[in-house]
């Protein structure tokens, strides 16, 4: 199976919002991170609570996933997303769907060229849960950036 499972993360809970997401490219480390910032139910920061997220690598489709549950709000549209990602080395094109009667999101970044990934997460008090998330070339992936 070419695909690659990389975090996962369950909580049992209240729902959760997406406030923001961000991305920065390091030229000398090849690295693009993405943090994806998020909230509790009334898009406060969630502090040190952080929904169900799982994000996942389909190498095969040269995509990687992003699946929010008991996701109750959005201050993040594809528009802004496209808009975020459109001088990203690694992310051709971006997807978001939220399914308002599910309270689920999927953030789809199709991407340019085969990549690795890793997927961490930030708790802090009174700031947002933070999912992160690292693109580095893949090690037979061939082309300058």
């Amino acid at each position: 199976m070419e695909s690659q499972l990389a975090a996962t993360r369950f909580l049992a809970g209240g729902a959760v919002s997406l406030l923001g997401v961000r991305r920065s490219f390091s030229k000398t480390a090849q690295l693009e991170r993405i943090v994806v910032d998020m909230g509790d139910h009334d898009a406060h920061p969630a502090g040190k609570k952080m929904g169900y997220f799982q994000a996942s690598l389909d190498s095969k489709a040269k995509r990687v996933v992003v699946d929010l549950t008991q996701l109750h709000l959005s201050l993040m549209t594809e528009d802004k997303l496209k808009e975020i990602f459109s001088r990203s080395p690694y992310v051709a094109s971006v997807e978001f769907t939220m399914d308002p009667e599910d309270k689920t999101g999927s953030l789809v970044l199709n991407l340019r060229r085969p990549v690795k990934m890793e997927v961490f997460e930030l708790l802090k008090a009174k700031r947002p849960a933070r999912v992160v998330i690292d693109l580095k070339p893949a090690a037979n992936s061939t082309g300058r950036i």
